[in-house]
């Protein structure tokens, strides 16, 4: 059998599989510019055309064996697929989320099983329904969350993972951030051997977007990059040594929002902008010397070493986490429907890099009384002052500057210069362009750390950047 039609006025086999198609599914072109087929009835799972299994191909050729006994040929399915992508490229694009989708002052998530089933979180509190408003997508890194149970208390998690107590409320302000549209900060576990991080790193995941492989090795590339982050809300990454520049900048834009531009398969002209806000965790020895614009999303959580009073095996471990896990997911979604209650509400005077993440926290404070949103500021600041104390020109600044300068790039390092008895030539700026992009690219850190940074422009008779710097005093 073929596509083609037989007889005069038959209907072909791939106009059958079409008719099939617009009777049974809603299709759709999201914002990434994928073709989406959501069934019309039963569970609401976004299917693809091809490749992915249970597609939209395999379900239209078992549908057509159901009602003509008969399979139809591969040329014809192919045929059918080409036509409805075609139509779809017609229509508004629609916005397809992973796990998470907010929509006006309400939560929807995705639980991931095969019941197509959301859980709808309000301030009123949280339901599970069947077929949600929103689109959700899956993936290959898509696994079911355990079923929420009611009772839990979220603190119950630290009975598990290796967190000290001061930094626990601002680990549980971040995962409920989690499930907001917000631009969020990178998680850096930071710790010697022995400290879990990579445990660590695994729960917080499990417990916000499971998946088959919670923990992901570093991307080697942007390729790379790209398709791990188009597939998981929550990316894990695992035992970071070295980030490098372009992926630095991958991480940043993954944190915000913003778009990554790649070439088309198999094309030299087509461009695809993969725009994705995604929640970041990273794990490894030392994730806050890194470059600025990465620390400046950076949260660093340190983590102690475990003795071995207290470490326990990993049997033992994973079986006091099946116990808990639907309790704390539950109590992550009361945590939600709280803060939505009182964001409404929530005014601070001034905002840090993250505002959207510190008016989450401040909502968090309010519904459980701790300072998450105090640690964070707290973290960030030591995270910058440890980033000066490891640039040798920007340690040289803090020791001659006292009193505060203001002056030139060119007369700053002139002067910087014969105050130091021995200049180390690496990371040394050997020009004054070159202090002038050091001082613009550090100036968000070291205003974390207290100082004042403070271009005043070329307003002067030599017509040089003139620039104002008072370090933090001791």
């Amino acid at each position: 059998m073929t596509s083609k039609e037989n007889t005069e006025g038959e209907v072909s086999v791939a106009e059958q599989l079409i008719l099939i198609s617009k009777y049974k599914y809603d299709i759709i072109r999201t914002t990434e510019d994928d073709v989406l087929a959501i069934p019309t009835s039963g569970p609401r799972i976004a299917k693809t055309l091809r490749g992915a299994r249970n597609n939209l191909g395999d379900d239209l050729a078992r549908i057509y064996r159901e009602v003509f006994h008969k399979l139809p040929s591969e040329r014809a399915v192919s045929d059918a697929l080409r036509v409805i992508n075609s139509e779809a490229g017609t229509q508004d694009p629609v916005e397809a989320h992973l796990r998470y989708a907010q929509k006006d002052d309400s939560i929807f998530v995705d639980i991931g099983d095969s019941t197509g089933e959301s859980i709808y979180i309000t301030a009123n509190g949280w339901d599970v329904i069947s077929r949600p408003p929103v689109v959700f997508r899956r993936t290959a890194l898509t696994s079911p969350l355990p079923r929420p149970e009611k009772g839990g208390n979220l603190r119950d998690l630290f009975s598990i993972i290796n967190v000290p107590k001061e930094l626990q409320p601002l680990v549980c302000a971040f995962l409920v951030s989690a499930m907001f549209e917000i631009p969020h900060p990178i998680l850096a576990i930071n710790g010697e051997q022995g400290s879990g991080k990579s445990d660590t790193a695994k729960r917080l995941s499990l417990l916000i977007d499971p998946s088959p492989a919670p923990l992901q090795s570093p991307p080697k590339d942007i390729p790379a990059w790209i398709e791990l982050a188009v597939g998981a809300k929550v990316i894990s990454l695992d035992n970071l040594s070295h980030i490098s520049g372009p992926l630095s900048d991958s991480f940043c834009r993954a944190s915000t929002g913003d778009g990554l531009v790649k070439r088309q398969h198999y094309s030299d002209k087509d461009l695809v902008v993969y725009q994705f806000k995604r929640v970041l965790i990273l794990n490894g020895i030392n994730l806050t010397d890194q470059r600025d614009d990465l620390l400046d999303r950076i949260i660093p959580l340190y983590l102690p070493v475990i003795s071995a009073e207290y470490r326990k095996a990993e049997s033992d471990l994973e079986k006091a986490w099946e116990a808990i896990y639907p309790y704390l997911f539950g109590a992550l979604l009361d945590l939600c429907s709280q803060i939505l209650k009182v964001l409404p509400s929530v005014k601070l005077s001034s905002l840090p890099r993250m505002a959207d993440f510190a008016i989450i926290l401040a909502a968090y404070d309010e519904v459980t009384g701790e300072e998450s949103l105090k640690t964070y500021t707290s973290q960030i600041s030591s995270s910058a002052t440890s980033s000066i104390e490891g640039d040798k020109f920007l340690n040289s600044l803090q020791k001659h500057l006292a009193g505060g300068w203001v002056g030139s790039a060119s007369d700053l390092l002139e002067k910087i210069n014969a105050l130091e008895r021995y200049v180390d030539p690496q990371g040394w700026p050997k020009s004054s362009k070159s202090v002038s992009e050091k001082l613009m690219r550090t100036a968000p850190t070291l205003r974390k750390a207290g100082w004042t940074v403070d271009n005043l422009g070329d307003n002067n008779k030599e017509h040089r950047t003139i620039w104002r710097i008072v370090p933090r005093s001791h």
